[in-house]
């Protein structure tokens, strides 16, 4: 069987779409590609999400609660499923990432916001630079 590529879509429809298209992407173009987003039945990964967390914006939480079921069901899919070619992740999901580099497989960000939300990411170390960040509560 050949190696997989695991997709980490971040639970949210303007992150779960775009990650979706991409798989279509690559399974056309012949990569065997496996979904894994939380609390879905694609294939599942056991998330442990609180109930208050699921329709939640606390992106640390999500992350927390799903740090070790991304990185059992991340080794399960190389002991048994012929290995994993690399990992994509949703920006927001670090987790499976930090699973990915501990396992040594690539790994690959997937970002859905637009092309502005990118460059203002990309200023953030001047704001810092500049003194604009973090914000001072004093203000």
């Amino acid at each position: 069987m050949a190696a997989r590529v695991a997709l980490f879509p971040f639970p949210y429809q303007g992150h779960a779409n775009p990650m979706f298209r991409l798989a279509a992407v690559l399974h056309a173009r012949g990569f065997p590609v496996t979904v894994h987003p939380p609390e879905y039945r694609f294939v599942a990964v056991p998330d442990a999400i609180p109930a208050e967390l699921v329709a939640s914006e606390d992106v640390a939480a999500l992350n927390a609660s799903c740090a070790a079921p991304f990185g059992d069901r991340l080794a399960a899919l190389l002991a048994k499923e012929g290995g994993v070619r690399c990992v994509i992740a949703d920006v927001l999901w670090y987790e499976p990432a930090a699973a990915a580099r501990e396992l040594g497989v690539p790994l690959l960000a997937l970002m859905t916001s637009s092309a502005s939300s990118f460059r203002m990411y990309m200023e953030y170390p001047v704001l810092i630079d500049r003194g604009f960040l973090p914000v001072n509560d004093n203000l």
